[in-house]
């Protein structure tokens, strides 16, 4: 059992490093007067394949495990789990059923289910800390690269194997920057579809590699690390997510705080405050035009965002009003924008971005409890800060991070890589001792 766990580890650790990898089967995509609507396209992806795989060694294994222990005690935990599980699977399938799109609801429960048997798998198998911070830093890196790239050419070049698509300034739709010359700036996607996306899984992996310089004892590494941190910080920029940025400012403030009895992770944190600092610079130096346009809320495209946020809470208040009781249904807020505005094309169709608002509109009172229950799981888990050990400190740095761009955005929830990113970061977060 021990040769057949270490596969299983193997595996999520492989399945990590491969969740920026958007390579996927279409085979429906749904289109709204004349445009794709990208939030009823529906699709398999290639990671989907691989953790199905190992959801199922999964199952062997716990199915084995149970059956070698045969303790009373034992089994009445297991079957309290597994009665709470369906409760939860129940509930959220009920919501399914009741949405206005029940084909469409089902679909995206298909991905609920995978990123809570992923969390599941992580809890039971405790992968090693080391290796999961590792797998998350060498995939930041390698989109870093691609980022750093795309920044230069001004180019998103497009790869059905990669998952990527085309993207240029002239691209309809292409996030940009509106420079006060009229020029447009492509910001940088890496191999995600989005640079807010690809933001939010740098900002991860940027709290690893501090976590990682701190633990590692192989000196090479630490020497590799600082190296890596730049390239990956930069990446971070030139996606121009200020969300990105604020959160990651607040996290390592926040970091410092838990680790202010930890000397070495303290003394790590800030040198890599004054690096961030440096590259920022560096950063505003060379390209001071980007910077000015994107803080400019007198911009031509950030009155325009602006805008838009404040109708998408507008509509987002009509939305409750109406299903308050069950929500849209899983899936389903663009679909219910569709309804009520049917002159609207795919491309405008977009959910609010909030993820916690998002879920409260899609399930409804299961969607308030499920955001509760984060959230006092957040809290609970903070006041115990001090008696954290580094790995706990980095993982709860990252989940706070990760939670301040949840209320500016909405791919943690909508979007696979989003699910499989969170689901991963909070199983981190339970797991003890696994550093070693």
């Amino acid at each position: 059992m021990k040769r057949f766990k270490q596969v299983i580890e193997w595996l999520l650790i492989i399945f990590t490093f491969l969740i920026p990898w958007q390579a996927r089967w279409i085979y429906e995509t749904a289109m709204v007067n004349g445009t794709v609507w990208q939030y009823g396209t529906r699709a398999i992806y290639a990671t989907e394949i691989l953790l199905g795989l190992v959801i199922i060694l999964g199952i062997v294994f716990v199915g084995g495990r149970i059956k070698a222990k045969k303790q009373e005690s034992k089994k009445a935990t297991n079957k309290r789990n597994v009665v709470i599980a369906i409760f939860i699977i129940l509930g959220f399938l009920g919501n399914a059923l009741l949405a206005y799109n029940v084909e469409l609801a089902l679909y995206k429960l298909t991905y609920l289910i995978l990123a809570v048997a992923l969390t599941f798998l992580f809890i039971v198998i405790k992968p090693n800390f080391l290796k999961i911070s590792w797998a998350v830093v060498l995939a930041g890196l390698i989109q870093s690269a691609f980022a750093i790239n795309q920044f230069i050419a001004q180019r998103v070049i497009g790869d059905t194997y990669l998952g990527m698509a085309d993207q240029t300034t002239e691209t309809l739709g292409a996030p940009v920057i509106l420079l006060s010359d009229g020029t447009r700036w492509l910001r940088s996607f890496g191999t995600l579809p989005h640079p807010n996306i690809l933001a939010g899984f740098l900002l991860i992996s940027l709290f690893f590699i501090i976590g990682l310089i701190v633990l590692t004892k192989n000196k090479k590494h630490q020497k590799l690390l600082p190296l890596i941190f730049v390239v990956n910080f930069i990446g971070l920029i030139t996606t121009a997510s200020r969300a990105a940025i604020v959160a990651f400012a607040i996290g390592i403030i926040l970091l410092s705080f838990f680790a202010a009895k930890d000397k070495i992770l303290t003394k790590q944190t800030t040198k890599f405050v004054f690096i961030s600092i440096f590259i920022l610079i560096l950063f505003a130096v060379s390209f001071p035009e980007l910077i000015k346009s994107r803080l400019d809320n007198n911009n031509r495209l950030e009155q325009i965002s602006s805008s838009s946020r404040v109708e998408q809470y507008q509509e987002f208040g009509q939305v409750i009003k109406s299903n308050f009781i069950v929500g849209v249904g899983l899936g389903n807020y663009t679909y219910y924008q569709q309804l009520q505005n049917p002159e609207l094309s795919g491309y405008q169709l977009q959910p609010i971005h909030n993820s916690f608002l998002l879920i409260i509109a899609e399930l409804g009172i299961i969607g308030v409890a499920t955001v509760l229950a984060f959230l006092y799981y957040l809290f609970y888990s903070i006041k115990n800060f001090k008696k954290w050990e580094t790995n706990q400190i980095i993982t709860f740095s990252a989940i706070i991070a990760l939670t301040i761009t949840a209320t500016l955005d909405h791919y943690l929830w909508d979007f696979w890589f989003g699910m499989s990113l969170l689901a991963i970061i909070l199983a981190i977060s339970f797991i003890k001792n696994n550093q070693e």
